[in-house]
């Protein structure tokens, strides 16, 4: 089932790391989210302390910027985190080391 909604999936992600708090601890970190066109929104992927909250990217240990159509496309598979930071469609602030962890954080089955 394709991801088409940003909001809805980041109230999904919510869900879904709630239910699995053991591997959102593993995986640890804070992730901002600056998400720009026609869904855009700015949200935190706190998954040291188990939550996703929308409107801030404060705390966060990295922060990414892209376009709905970039996450999407990553949500999708259609294209990989690495290749969009190379295509410089995907930017990063902040600590390095934590986005290696972004397909984990992103994964729409992986929760």
């Amino acid at each position: 089932m394709a991801v088409e909604n940003v909001k809805q999936y980041f109230d999904d992600l919510n869900a879904r790391i709630q239910g699995n708090p053991a591997k959102a601890k593993k995986i640890g970190g804070a992730y901002g989210f600056v998400v720009t066109g026609d869904q855009e929104g700015t949200y935190l992927v706190d998954l040291n302390n188990v939550a996703v909250q929308e409107g801030t990217t404060d705390g966060a240990n990295v922060t990414i910027k892209l376009s709905d159509e970039t996450l999407l496309k990553i949500l999708n598979r259609e294209l990989n985190e690495m290749q969009a930071f190379t295509q410089g469609k995907l930017k990063v602030q902040g600590n390095p080391m934590a986005a290696l962890k972004l397909k984990d954080v992103l994964n729409p089955k992986g929760w």
